[in-house]
């Protein structure tokens, strides 16, 4: 008789030998290799490398010399910063409580392992969330769609053009990791793990709001057929309250309502969303010079045409998230930057990358795809090590 921890190990080199693992690997590790040699590379050539503008170091001190400096300070840009603040010294200063905690604090403790090194922590902790996200992105996939388009979806994800910040010390990936996780369990009808998921996606980052209505349609269509699930209907509202959570910490240590504070640091505020078209306006006037504009506004219609594949392809609670993820992003502007962060913001986009190889169907157009996702990601991860504005 097999014992219960003979049994867990052997269930867990059972998971890792399908293909949901064994391929989202190779595409992990190849992308691991790549882009920390190319922050290698960067390193060896430029070091010390600094932003244009000191005032984006925010007082930091910069990590440049050995290994140190090669493999973690050279990732330590723009709003890493903040997350490498927090898991160091907390919420200290009222400029990093714009940031969520889990991911800091998930860096501390990983970084506690390590010898005390919070920016390895931090690392640690994005990288592995990517390999897990793209694990649960190819089951999500293939449980729909089969093993071809699923392999298709890891790779469209994992070189989506923002992908640098998979790889780097940004809670990009833990969040949409929580986010597929709350939604797939949901859709099992298994409601404990996809509150709690739910609740630490809330924690985590501020592009998680719009899967409140994807397990809201989940819930929904489960209560037509049990009524009796009504009585599930907290579990829907545990990514706001993760949010509220954390505002209500914010409040409780004497810090500023974090609108406030997004307006006044990052001019960034929130607004109806049909007034992006006012962002369409103020980019034709005067921002059509700027690269990052362009890259951000094609990924951002990239995000809106992919609203009528997955509407027909796709059970109602992921259409519905994706949705509901496109008119939250257009719920939100800058004041200087038409667009700011939108390309960035639509990593959360998950089912545009399910149904992606739904519309590049043939050998050619897949191939073309990858090739445009590939050389667009290391462009931009070159600019991000640079120091570089992605906006």
């Amino acid at each position: 008789m097999q014992t219960f921890p003979t049994t867990w190990l052997s269930s867990l080199v059972t998971e890792l030998k399908t293909p949901a693992w064994k391929r989202s690997l190779i595409v992990w590790l190849a992308l691991n290799i790549l882009l920390t040699g190319m922050g290698v590379v960067a390193w060896k050539l430029h070091s010390p490398i600094r932003p244009d503008d000191p005032y984006n170091l925010w007082g930091s001190t910069p990590i440049d010399d050995g290994l140190a400096g090669a493999l973690e300070g050279v990732w330590l840009r723009w709003d890493a910063l903040h997350y490498y603040h927090i898991a160091q010294e907390g919420y200290t200063t009222e400029v990093v409580s714009a940031f969520f905690p889990l991911y800091p604090l998930l860096g501390r403790a990983v970084g506690g392992l390590l010898g005390g090194d919070e920016l390895a922590g931090l690392l640690v902790v994005s990288r592995l969330a990517t390999l897990l996200a793209l694990v649960v992105l190819y089951k999500l996939a293939a449980e729909k769609f089969g093993d071809e388009v699923a392999t298709f979806a890891v790779l469209f994800a994992a070189l989506y053009p923002m992908g640098v910040y998979w790889f780097a010390p940004y809670p990009l990936s833990l969040a949409l990791l929580l986010s597929m996780l709350s939604l797939r369990w949901a859709m099992q009808k298994r409601w404990l793990p996809a509150a709690l998921a739910g609740l630490a996606a809330g924690l985590t980052h501020g592009t998680t709001i719009p899967l409140t209505l994807g397990l809201f349609t989940a819930w929904l269509l489960q209560v037509r057929k049990q009524p009796r699930a009504w009585l599930l209907l907290p579990a829907v509202g545990t990514p706001p309250l993760g949010m509220l959570l954390f505002f209500a910490y914010r409040i409780g240590i004497g810090l500023p309502p974090i609108n406030e504070l997004l307006a006044t640091i990052w001019l960034r505020v929130m607004q109806p969303p049909w007034m992006i078209v006012a962002d369409f306006q103020r980019f034709i006037l005067y921002y059509l010079g700027h690269v990052d504009g362009w890259i951000n506004l094609a990924l951002f219609l990239f995000g809106v045409g992919m609203i009528v594949v997955c509407i027909r392809r796709l059970e109602p609670p992921l259409w519905v998230y994706h949705l509901s993820l496109v008119v939250y992003i257009c719920s939100t502007t800058n004041y200087t930057t038409p667009f700011g962060s939108y390309g960035r913001y639509l990593m959360m986009a998950f089912p545009a990358f399910i149904t992606l190889p739904l519309v590049a169907r043939g050998k050619g157009a897949r191939l073309a795809a990858l090739v445009v996702g590939l050389f667009s990601m290391l462009f931009l991860t070159v600019v991000y090590l640079e120091w570089g504005w992605l906006a």
